[in-house]
């Protein structure tokens, strides 16, 4: 599977959009991420993709484009329309355009470290996370030319994002050696366009590399990915019912995950501004996730405690043996491992 990430710098003529379409097509694309979105429907490039669009009141959102023959199960969007996501059996894919200028450097720091994060916090694992990022998390990604403004080389707020969510930067991954400056202006370059993907999955890209596109004056950065479904819309299976496990409901750790997880999507803009889709795209499958994800661990407990008991009879019925306290807590750290 062919997957990019474009800036497309809030393009809307036709024939910007065709030479667009075009690139897409020639490069043979499954899945597209796109930033600096002006519109929420396009008919040209509609002709050939599914397009989720989400672009923001200030008309500099997100978009991905989905070959049609990929079966998408479900798709939410940040209110402002910087984050937007689409999610496959297997996958979800996200598309982040992250606030630029140095004017904007508190906002884009809290964009990293509250909204994202709150954001992703129901969206399926593992995930492909690519976009413009504004910032770098390291010297070697920006270069200033002698006479311009110094700035910050490192967004700390991205380094910490990446670090909390258990990110890989495929680009750092697959060519450790190549700069990858993926925009170019008067006063230097800078790698601002990334590629991230969950630890659990980085084996999946096998490729990374730049592109010109000569559609925007951002470079465009394409990957190969083994883990898209192919599965057809024809094929798309059928939503089962989920229930929750009631008996967890009074358990102090599983009401400290879920108030963590409660103050962290009340936050969420879209909370006020439509509750109701809110509810539907965010709180309800964080609570199925963080459910599941809490059940799994107190069976896991549940079965490492089952093995332990049954070594430690093991050991109290052999003929002339007494089972010693370090004999005991071998047992026990045994079973935990």
């Amino acid at each position: 599977m062919k997957i990019a990430t474009i800036n497309i710098a809030r393009i809307s003529s036709e024939e910007r959009l065709i030479l667009l379409l075009n690139y897409c097509l020639t490069q043979k694309f499954d899945v597209v991420g796109l930033q600096e979105v002006a519109f929420a429907s396009c008919p040209i490039l509609e002709n050939h993709f599914q397009l989720f669009a989400a672009p923001g009141p200030n008309k500099a959102g997100t978009a991905i484009l989905v070959a049609k023959h990929l079966a998408v199960h479900h798709s939410v969007c940040d209110p402002d329309g910087r984050l937007i996501s689409v999610q496959f059996n297997n996958v979800s894919f996200v598309s982040l355009y992250a606030p630029s200028g140095r004017v904007f450097r508190d906002e884009r720091s809290a964009f990293f470290r509250v909204i994202v994060p709150a954001f992703l916090s129901s969206i399926k694992r593992p995930l492909i996370l690519v976009g413009d990022f504004n910032a770098v998390d390291g010297p070697q990604d920006r270069i200033r030319l002698a006479g311009t403004k110094p700035s910050t080389p490192v967004d700390h707020a991205l380094v910490a994002l990446v670090a909390s969510l258990e990110l890989v930067d495929m680009w750092k991954a697959l060519r450790p050696r190549d700069l990858g400056h993926t925009f170019t202006h008067q006063g230097g370059s800078a790698r601002i366009d990334r590629i991230y993907c969950s630890r659990s999955i980085k084996n999946s890209v096998t490729d990374i590399r730049l592109d010109s596109t000569y559609v925007t004056d951002h470079s465009a950065i394409l990957a190969h990915c083994s883990l898209l479904s192919e599965t057809s819309k024809e094929e798309r299976p059928k939503s089962c019912i989920w229930k929750l496990n009631v008996s967890i409901v009074s358990e102090d750790a599983f009401g400290s995950l879920f108030r963590n997880f409660l103050a962290t999507v009340s936050a969420l803009p879209l909370r006020r501004t439509n509750v109701s889709e809110w509810w539907d795209s965010i709180f309800k499958p964080g609570v199925k996730r963080i459910a599941q994800s809490y059940c799994r661990r107190r069976a896991r407990l549940g079965r490492e405690m089952g093995r332990f008991y049954q070594n430690c009879l093991s050991e109290m019925t052999q003929p002339g043996r007494e089972l010693s306290w370090p004999d005991y807590q071998a047992l026990r750290e045994e079973a935990r491992n």
